[in-house]
């Protein structure tokens, strides 16, 4: 750097002994002073393009590194976020083949859906399966999990396939006599009915 050149050649000017020219060499050329030399430096560090100097390179090197400590920061965290939501769609498919036998009778009793109008035992077990899967919805929606394992697992079919049963029990409970509204359920199922109308 400029400094630490001007600072060393002051420090060989103390030592030196004062002359205006020093003796020829050999090829009979006069060695030019130590005071010339620095000069002739000092034009050569004002006269270096700007994308030479420190201060730039300074700049530059911090600018790269915080670009680089950001860039890996970020994927730190981006691959942190995807561990856990593989985790937690991990634990929604285990959750899903634990109810086995309740989304079986869920499923028979939506394919004859008189004993919903009846029994409200039998309608909270429907219910029940339907508020789970509003509620993997809205994670999915959210992107609190990892979508394409829950693809994979075929919880989207399974929403879908809920959707389609219960919205034809729906249908026979209205002219059922007396009728039976379950369309006040499904109004509860915002992001259930999302994910499997798309609408």
């Amino acid at each position: 750097m400029r400094i630490g050149r001007l600072t060393f050649a002051l420090a060989l000017l103390a030592g030196a002994p004062q002359a205006s020219a020093q003796a020829p060499a050999e090829g009979g050329a006069p060695t030019p002073t130590l005071e010339a030399r620095v000069a002739k430096l000092e034009a050569e560090q004002s006269s270096a393009p700007w994308w030479r100097s420190g201060l730039f390179s300074g700049l530059l090197g911090a600018l790269l590194g915080g670009a680089s400590t950001f860039y890996f920061s970020k994927r730190s965290e981006k691959l942190a976020r995807e561990k856990e939501n593989l985790a937690a769609a991990i634990k929604l498919a285990e959750e899903w083949r634990a109810m086995g036998d309740k989304i079986g009778k869920a499923r028979g009793l939506m394919a004859a859906p008189a004993a919903m109008a009846a029994s409200a035992a039998d309608r909270n077990l429907v219910i029940d399966y339907g508020n789970w899967l509003d509620l993997m919805a809205v994670r999915w929606l959210r992107g609190f999990v990892d979508a394409p394992f829950l693809v994979e697992t075929g919880l989207d079919k399974r929403a879908q396939e809920f959707w389609r049963e219960f919205d034809a029990a729906r249908i026979a409970l209205a002219a059922h006599n007396p009728p039976f509204d379950l369309e006040r359920f499904q109004r509860a199922w915002p992001a259930l009915r999302k994910l499997a109308t798309g609408a």
